[in-house]
């Protein structure tokens, strides 16, 4: 198992953060975690990439979105093996993860809300592609 999270696997690209941010192709809401993501056909085999999201509006000290930041990394981080089961090895996936919640959680309940999410994305995710493949 791969428990690292490399900046090959964090979203850099200015296309990829835009198109994520305005036009995803698919949104899962499940408080106090959203997730946005966008896939299109990449050269090689890739990993999925993430991006990390604490909206400054409702954490107003950096150090507070920083260590919210840190939990949700390494929740996605311990986790990340149970996340992507089966994408396609063709597909370049890249996902932004939004906490939008005002309370500082401790990181059993991250990765709790973390998870659950997930369960909600796969199953989405798996609809989305047989709509588009049809």
């Amino acid at each position: 198992m791969d428990f690292t999270f490399g900046k090959k696997e964090k979203v850099v690209l200015n296309k990829d953060i835009s198109a994520l941010l305005v036009s995803p192709k698919g949104f899962i809401a499940l408080y106090p975690v959203y997730i946005n993501w966008i896939y299109y056909i990449a050269d090689k085999p890739t990993k999925p990439k993430v991006l990390l999201l604490v909206p400054k509006k409702t954490f107003k000290k950096a150090h507070d979105r920083n260590r919210i930041k840190r939990k949700l990394r390494e929740a996605y981080r311990l986790n990340k093996s149970e996340f992507f089961p089966d994408i396609p090895t063709n597909l370049q996936v890249c996902i932004s993860i939004s906490y939008k919640s005002s309370l500082d959680e401790d990181e059993t309940m991250i990765e709790i809300y973390l998870k659950n999410a997930f369960e909600k994305f796969k199953r989405k995710f798996a609809q989305n592609l047989e709509k588009n493949n049809r």
